[in-house]
């Protein structure tokens, strides 16, 4: 079974968002701590399974999630069987290395060989063969301008905002592969250059040969100056071109506009050198994700609010789905030993298209306050108000359905999820909690849990993951709540 998310050697935070891709064969939460369960014997210990309702919807809450600059942003277009089509566009300005700046020698000393946008490539989700065309423009927008040094979550740009930029002026193409920009390559910059995951866009000359000629006007006086000169580039990918993958790419230092030239000396003779402008500390980046699910299996079984036999999981920006597990307020007093929501993915092929858009790795668990309208943690393992900083992976792992690989009666390699819901349920029992329905997701930035912290570590890659599975009244792949308990006497 093929995973196709690239990994890539940045920090840790990123990299963990990403290295699900490649993990076929997990632990099966069913057998996480079975040494200690009591052996079911109908006796002292029981196992019970209890019908719930599904119902689908689209989680339009997250059409707002954030992406930092320190954030894999996703480029590209995708057009899924299931769940219709994705754009996403990426915007993003470079600055010189310092403020005031100038080039060694005056402009008329400056000859341009070529303008280059470098785009730092991480990975893709999708097919990886098949070209798409990418188009640079400029961003004309005057309120592009805000800043990543803050903690003020209105100064970051969400994915529902979009960014004006000049769509006549056109700066590059690229027609590319993921895997040819995945691939090494030489350069024509000194005869060892060697590069590799990078996406690399040749701009026109008179681009490129502005930015020389700004030396010694005043342009790079400062970041004011700057900005107003040039706020950035707008890389916008075109539907009609072929390509079928969101590609993630990050905006760092490695990421730049090289401007290769050459310099006339004072003895008349040429000397080849490149300057570059990057990412840096005080950029501005935006990454504006759409999806239309019209021409999607999905449409007809979104917001109807009528249970349904799939459940349809989309990754941010994405859907959810309502889960009513009726019947548990009810429940005799008992201790329960493992309390679980099982599903199973639904296989809908071809073979290609499930192995370049895999399901999620994990499915999360929330609680959907019917009272209140508001969303809460299904475990205080994840969230409790006099323990902000309790949230981690690890409990994310305990509560969240870990993905888990196994075999449909075809053969095809498919999902498992079991989600752990132990407290919650001895909750409704013994605490007299109220049984409202679930709200399951496969989460980016799950941030609802910590004060609305936005600035958590996303836990799934922007764009990525989709399942189709079973619901509760699915004949064939039924979703179900397995409860291990003992009476108490």
């Amino acid at each position: 079974m093929k995973r196709k998310l690239l990994q890539f050697p940045y920090p840790l935070y990123i990299f963990t968002a990403f290295i699900f891709i490649y993990g076929c064969t997990k632990i099966d939460t069913t057998t996480i701590g079975s040494g200690i369960l009591p052996v079911v014997d109908n006796i002292n210990t029981f196992e019970e399974s209890y019908d719930v309702i599904t119902k689908n919807y689209t989680d339009k809450e997250s059409d707002s999630s954030y992406v930092f600059a320190a954030d894999a942003h996703i480029l590209g277009h995708l057009d899924d069987p299931i769940f219709g089509k994705t754009q996403a566009n990426l915007y993003f300005q470079v600055t010189p290395p310092t403020y005031p700046f100038s080039y060694v020698k005056s402009k008329d000393s400056l000859l341009l060989d070529s303008a280059v946008l470098v785009v730092k490539f991480a990975a893709v989700y999708g097919d990886s063969l098949a070209k798409q065309k990418i188009n640079v423009f400029r961003v004309t927008d005057k309120a592009f301008k805000k800043t990543i040094n803050s903690s003020d979550t209105s100064k970051f740009y969400r994915i529902n905002e979009d960014v004006t930029y000049d769509n006549g002026d056109l700066l590059g193409s690229a027609f590319v592969s993921p895997a040819e920009i995945r691939s090494r390559r030489k350069i024509n910059y000194k005869k060892d250059s060697i590069v590799s995951n990078q996406l690399r866009i040749r701009l026109n000359d008179n681009f490129g040969r502005t930015f020389l000629d700004q030396n010694g006007a005043g342009v790079f006086l400062n970041d004011t100056t700057y900005r107003n000169f040039f706020k950035g580039f707008a890389l916008v990918p075109e539907a009609s071109a072929g390509g079928n993958a969101l590609m993630y790419f990050l905006t760092s230092a490695d990421t730049k506009l090289m401007l290769y030239h050459q310099v006339i000396k004072t003895d008349g003779t040429k000397d080849t050198t490149v300057q570059a402008f990057s990412f840096g500390n005080f950029s501005i980046n935006a990454n504006y994700v759409t999806r239309d699910r019209s021409s999607g299996e999905v449409a007809s079984h979104l917001d109807n609010n009528i249970p349904d036999n799939l459940m349809y999981l989309q990754g941010t920006p994405g859907t959810y789905a309502r889960v009513t597990m009726p019947g548990l307020e009810n429940l005799s007093n008992r201790i329960i030993h493992r309390a679980e929501l099982v599903m199973k993915q639904i296989w809908a092929g071809p073979q290609k298209i499930e192995d370049d858009l895999f399901p999620g790795q994990y499915v999360y668990p929330e609680v959907f306050n019917t009272d209140s309208g508001k969303i809460t943690s299904a475990d205080t393992l994840i969230y409790t108000p006099a323990l902000s900083g309790i949230y981690t992976s690890d409990f994310f792992y305990y509560v969240g359905g870990g993905r888990t690989d196994s075999l449909d009666a075809s053969g095809h390699v498919i999902g498992k999820y079991n989600l752990n819901l132990t407290r919650y349920i001895q909750g409704i029992i013994t605490r007299k909690f109220k049984n409202y329905p679930l709200q399951l997701t496969i989460p980016y930035r799950p941030f609802r849990f910590s004060y609305n912290n936005p600035f958590i570590t996303p836990y799934s890659p922007l764009g990525a993951g989709r399942l189709k599975a079973g619901g509760g009244s699915n004949a064939q792949y039924k979703m179900y709540l397995r409860i291990i308990y003992s009476k108490i006497q």
